[in-house]
């Protein structure tokens, strides 16, 4: 599990692991677009897919083909709000933990850029639904508790408790 920075060696960009899977959703997603003119039904197709895809991945990729999966849903914004975005932070509330800030950051700009291409077209964006799909500022700069660090604490403040003890008990003695 990494929580740095992205920027570091070995550390892939969400961007990059974005294009992967954009590059290997429509293998798994049936030639459909076209095929019907239900805008809705096409997004549904690919929520499906993307759906089933997402469960045996690991967070960053999860994210990653999520984001895919919603570039290719342009023509149902509203569908694809409610039933594939809050719908992956409803069911996966604790990817926070794993993903990195540059991670969480970059989907909250996504969602950004995708309420401003839309807003226009579909003024019912504004909901709540895209609202609640965001990483808190907490969960963006979420840091996970180490074993050692509370043990670090705890030893400081015994060390303290000691420390004040003693120097109590040698201002007792002096009177």
């Amino acid at each position: 599990m990494y929580y740095g920075n992205a920027n570091k060696i070995g550390v892939v960009p969400i961007a990059a692991i974005i294009t992967t899977a954009a590059k290997v959703l429509p293998g798994l997603i049936p030639f459909f677009r076209g095929a019907f003119e239900s805008p809705a039904g096409d997004a549904r197709k690919v929520i499906n897919t993307v759906k089933q895809q997402i469960t045996s991945q690991d967070a960053r990729t999860r994210l990653a083909t999520v984001i895919a999966g919603s570039q290719q849903n342009s023509r149902a914004a509203d569908v694809d709000v409610n039933e594939m975005l809050f719908w992956y932070r409803q069911n996966y509330p604790n990817d926070y933990i794993e993903l990195t800030p540059e991670d969480k950051l970059f989907w909250n700009s996504y969602l950004d850029n995708y309420r401003q291409r839309f807003l226009l077209q579909r003024p019912d964006l504004q909901n709540n639904f895209l609202n609640r799909s965001y990483f808190t500022k907490e969960q963006i700069n979420y840091k996970p508790q180490t074993p050692g660090t509370q043990t670090a604490g705890m030893n400081m403040w015994v060390t303290l408790g000691i420390v004040g003890a003693g120097i109590f008990l040698i201002t007792k003695m002096k009177k």
